[in-house]
């Protein structure tokens, strides 16, 4: 009887790890400006597409509050350091949203683990709980990690789609503030060099 306790909380514990693991995937699946927005932007003068990104962006997401306090900027330098401090904000909520799927593994595997060592410890003869209970565990791990996999996988895109905006909003700054001729944003960051030093070590 026991036994059957401890796999119904390997169960709840298998589907609360499960759904931590998923719902941080359709949190990275969000899209940042969608290609309309994008595309819209491509088509207006570069002085006129700061203004329309706060126009049109949907208000209380990043690419608003990115629009509104660049324009509030006193100065290019400014601006500089609003830009690249709401890269580093975005970088750190993705990065951490997409380690919470690779937590949910550990918690799977850990929990199935403690749970089928007390099912043997009160009763060895009963196989079958800390069996069930380890195999429980083991396809919830299963299921976190494509969770994982497919966390990491959204939040590239949206990195790329963060990267792309940034660069049509403000210019390319080997490219379009040239023939733009005025400053701009400079588009290799601080903070791209540090996910360029980071990407080998991802999980």
């Amino acid at each position: 009887m026991f036994g059957a306790v401890l796999l119904a909380v390997a169960v709840l514990l298998a589907l609360g790890a499960t759904s931590l693991a998923w719902r941080q995937v359709r949190r990275a699946s969000a899209t940042i400006g969608g290609d309309q927005l994008r595309l819209g932007l491509k088509r207006l003068p570069l002085v006129e597409r700061l203004g329309e990104l706060g126009r049109r962006a949907e208000p209380g997401s990043w690419e608003h509050q990115l629009a509104v306090e660049a324009l509030a900027a006193p100065d290019q330098a400014a601006q500089v350091a609003i830009v690249n401090l709401a890269l580093a904000d975005a970088e750190h909520t993705l990065s951490e949203g997409a380690a919470w799927p690779s937590a949910g593994v550990r918690i799977a595997l850990l929990g199935a683990g403690l749970l089928a060592a007390a099912a043997y410890i009160t009763d060895a003869d009963q196989v079958r709980w800390w069996l069930s209970i380890l195999a429980v565990g083991c396809i919830a791990a299963l299921a976190c990690f494509e969770a994982s996999r497919s966390a990491r996988r959204h939040a590239d895109q949206r990195r790329r789609g963060i990267d792309e905006l940034v660069a049509i909003t403000f210019g390319d700054g080997s490219r379009g503030g040239a023939q733009a001729g005025g400053d701009t944003v400079p588009r290799r960051t601080a903070l791209q060099r540090r996910r360029q030093r980071q990407a080998g070590r991802r999980f």
